[in-house]
């Protein structure tokens, strides 16, 4: 999944030969217009039924993966989709996994810029905290919920009450509120055999970048959300004989020639760029989400599943000697 299928294909054709196996690009409306004025869960349920109605996956096991806000599509397939089999491993590319609080393009000017401030960065960083603010004040709203497709996933760290209650999408698929299925999400990501995120390291269209890899943004006074008993989901289950055999499945992990394959993309390529005001990154390990595992990503991690890769450049940017050397050696795992 990936802007319109038609730009896809030498991907599709590259992991088919990596992977000898069937590849196909899903695409669900007008491509590029669906996925911005269709409701986001709505896509995800297009999606999710036409897998289910696709001959060529009506199997044991399948791979997901999905790039930019495909890649949340890809994620509620895994977690949400009622498939024939299940899904083995799951790969995020440039996809804003805790969300994203800046528009489009605003990404750099949000984070800052190393060097003299022109007159060019001003006015830019003048019009992209208009257009936040104008944003953030509509965007929890029904209407928007149910036409913008980004509003999903909008998280406006400075108001994360009406974000946990009101975005129609994210905290739902991160299970950072209660609803029925929050076994049912943590249990499907914890028995994937691997979950693989990539970012991209000079994205101009998700802030903060890092939301790539589940990190989280501060407010303004410095502060991350407090998950606890009223508004999170605590999981407290026993981990059950299929996700225990599969944890201590050498086969289910990275092996050594597959480490050095993708060595040279487990580091970043550019050191992270201050964030200007009193806002901070905070590593994913060290949020309580994560603590938690409401996710079941501390397991996937503590079992050598989870991987974290970055590219260089900027978002949907990449060669096929990329997709080559970083893509198919997980997706043959």
């Amino acid at each position: 999944m990936h802007d319109n299928c038609d730009n896809n294909k030498l991907l599709v054709d590259l992991l088919k030969k990596g992977t000898n196996e069937h590849v196909e690009c899903l695409e669900i409306g007008n491509g590029v217009n669906t996925s911005i004025w269709t409701k986001f869960d709505n896509q995800a349920k297009r999606v999710c039924e036409k897998l289910k109605a696709h001959p060529k996956f009506q199997t044991d096991e399948i791979n997901v993966m999905g790039f930019s806000q495909g890649g949340l599509i890809a994620r509620s397939i895994a977690q949400n989709c009622d498939i024939k089999g299940k899904v083995r491993n799951l790969m995020t590319i440039g996809s804003p996994n805790m969300g994203t609080t800046a528009p489009p393009m605003c990404a750099n000017i949000m984070n800052g810029s190393k060097g003299k401030l022109t007159l060019d960065t001003f006015v830019k960083s003048i019009g992209c905290t208009a257009a936040k603010w104008i944003i953030n004040t509509l965007v929890y709203y029904d209407f928007f919920q149910d036409n913008i497709s980004p509003a999903g996933y909008w998280r406006d760290v400075d108001n994360l009450e009406s974000y946990v209650n009101k975005a129609s999408f994210l905290p739902l698929m991160n299970n950072e509120v209660v609803h029925p299925d929050n076994v049912k999400f943590r249990d499907r990501m914890i028995n994937l055999n691997t979950f693989t995120a990539i970012s991209w390291d000079s994205d101009s269209v998700i802030y903060p970048r890092e939301s790539q890899h589940f990190d989280q943004l501060t407010s303004l006074d410095g502060k991350l959300f407090h998950f606890h008993k009223d508004n999170h989901y605590h999981y407290g289950l026993e981990i059950d004989q299929e996700q225990e055999d599969l944890n201590n499945n050498p086969d289910s992990k990275l092996r050594e020639g597959e480490k050095k394959l993708i060595k040279k993309y487990s580091h970043p390529y550019n050191e992270p760029e201050e964030i200007r005001g009193p806002r901070k990154l905070v590593p994913l390990e060290e949020t309580s989400w994560y603590k938690s595992d409401n996710l079941g990503l501390k397991t996937l991690n503590d079992n050598d599943r989870f991987i974290r890769l970055h590219m260089p450049g900027d978002h949907d940017k990449f060669s096929m000697d990329e997709a080559k050397e970083m893509f198919v050696p997980v997706l043959n795992l």
